[in-house]
């Protein structure tokens, strides 16, 4: 008896696929990010050249143009002359007094108000003598700037203009604001100052 040995040969692997398409995302991937990375570095290169050159051109035909020399330059105002302290004192003592706190108070007084050639009604004028009342001292601070023609703030500057705070803006509106109702009143009692008539002529009052 004899057996016959069949002897089979093992499997061929297959060969592995190649996935073309993967290089290409890769290669694209590449190209895009190599390209951004060039154009931005052109960009500020270029940014950085045009800058240095403009700063040397205003160096040479304005060398004072720096904020820091501008700030040096100005002429120094005396304390006694100074209105911005005073502006700052009437400021925080009007937004203290919370004048013009009544509610619609806007409404109150421009919308529904009379005519700038009629005077005002007795409630309105009863309620703006109420609140000057508040801050008599102020008041006369304020109608005392007539004789202070100069003014600065000290603030700090930052090196983005826009992260510069000018608070002392609203001290300057709330201020305006005292001398306009009073203006308002010296025009209705008949104080015919030449000081209130000019204001009172700029601001529409009666």
């Amino acid at each position: 008896m004899t057996s016959t040995a069949t002897a089979t040969s093992p499997p061929m692997p297959a060969k592995p696929r190649r996935r073309w398409w993967l290089r290409g995302v890769f290669a694209f991937l590449l190209l895009l990010i190599g390209g951004f990375v060039g154009t931005r570095f052109v960009f500020d290169y270029t940014t950085k050249r045009a800058w240095d050159d403009a700063v040397a051109e205003a160096d040479a035909l304005d060398p004072g143009w720096r904020l820091e020399a501008m700030l040096a330059d100005r002429t120094e105002i005396a304390d006694a002359e100074n209105s911005g302290p005073t502006i700052l004192s009437i400021g925080n003592a009007v937004e203290k007094a919370a004048l013009s706190g009544r509610p619609n108070f806007m409404e109150f007084f421009e919308e529904q108000a009379p005519p700038p050639q009629a005077q005002w009604d007795a409630p309105r004028l009863a309620y703006i003598r109420a609140e000057l009342a508040k801050v008599p001292k102020s008041l006369a601070d304020a109608r005392g700037l007539k004789d202070k023609a100069k003014g600065r703030f000290k603030f700090a500057y930052a090196e983005n203009y826009w992260e510069t705070n000018p608070s002392q803006v609203d001290h300057c509106r709330r201020t305006g604001f005292l001398l306009q109702y009073d203006t308002y009143l010296l025009a209705h009692d008949g104080v015919r100052s030449r000081v209130a008539l000019r204001f009172s002529e700029k601001s529409g009052g009666s």
